[in-house]
């Protein structure tokens, strides 16, 4: 038996700023096809690209600079999507020009749809136990700024 496709309402659109996992599912390896499997249209940009999470004793790949994330989301601004963007979706920061890259993201999709919600995780400090190590975040990834996303 297939199981039946749930479906929101009208077509939503969501901006997805986080990490991306080739194994495991956490950030935009968990969000996009959960997103997608109620119907909601998903614009991943991942803030870094790692071989898992990084609750294993290694985790390898590449923690992406601000300037990545803000080309992708400057390219998503000039093909109009930010006006129909609904809401901006955001969790693991690489860095704290990284967390201001998506600050920067979020005012610009209110700014092309007024409307649009934002919803955060920020991942700082003692996150959880995982395989018997206490995972955290690096001091100042988010930095100050996110203090600034509550108006948002």
């Amino acid at each position: 038996m297939v199981p039946r496709r749930v479906r929101l309402g009208p077509a939503m659109n969501v901006l997805s700023l986080q990490s991306h996992v080739a194994y495991g599912h956490v950030g935009n390896a968990a969000a996009v096809f959960a997103l997608q499997r109620i119907g909601v249209e998903v614009w991943p940009v991942h803030t870094v690209q790692l071989s898992n999470h990084t609750g294993y004793a290694t985790a390898r790949g590449q923690i992406f600079d601000a300037g990545h994330v803000r080309g992708v989301v400057q390219g998503l601004e000039e093909r109009g999507a930010l006006g129909r963007c609904n809401g901006v979706l955001s969790g693991y920061v690489g860095s704290a020009e990284v967390g201001s890259a998506i600050l920067d993201a979020v005012t610009a999709a209110k700014h092309a749809n007024p409307k649009a919600r934002y919803c955060w995780r920020c991942r700082a400090g003692r996150v959880r136990q995982a395989r018997g190590r206490t995972v955290h975040a690096r001091a100042g990834r988010a930095g100050s700024r996110y203090r600034d996303a509550e108006p948002l």
